[in-house]
C-alpha cells in the first residue's frame, strides 16, 4: 500500500458522516414459559452395574516420573520437579481408583 492509497482510505473515513440518529427500539421478548422435561439414559453395558465412587477418597499411593528440571522462558529460575504419574484411592466402601496422569516431559 503507498501512501497515497492511505491518505485515500484516511480522507474517506473522514468524510462517512457521523450517525446521530436514535437506534431502533425493538419489542421485549417475553419469558418462555416453564415446562417439565424427562431426560432417558441407556443402563450401562456390562459390569456389575451401580457404579460411582464412594466419598470419601483417601490416598493410598503417588508413583512419579523421574525428576525434571524445568527453566521457564526468559527467567533465571531452574525448578525441580517431580511430575506426578499416578495416584492410587480408595473410597469408602473399599474399591480403588487410580489416576494417570500424561508425561508432560516427552514429545508426543
Amino acid at each position: 500500500m503507498t501512501t497515497k492509497n492511505l491518505l485515500d482510505n484516511f480522507r474517506r473515513l473522514e468524510s462517512v458522516p457521523e450517525h446521530t440518529g436514535a437506534m431502533k427500539r425493538k419489542d421485549r421478548l417475553k419469558a418462555i414459559a416453564g415446562r417439565k422435561g424427562v431426560a432417558v439414559s441407556p443402563p450401562p453395558q456390562g459390569g456389575t452395574g451401580g457404579g460411582g465412587v464412594a466419598s470419601p477418597l483417601v490416598e493410598v499411593e503417588r508413583e512419579y516420573y523421574d525428576t525434571v528440571d524445568y527453566v521457564p522462558d526468559g527467567a533465571f529460575i531452574t525448578f525441580r520437579l517431580r511430575p506426578v504419574k499416578s495416584v492410587l484411592f480408595e473410597d469408602a466402601d473399599g474399591n480403588g481408583l487410580e489416576m494417570q496422569y500424561k508425561d508432560y516431559t516427552q514429545d508426543d
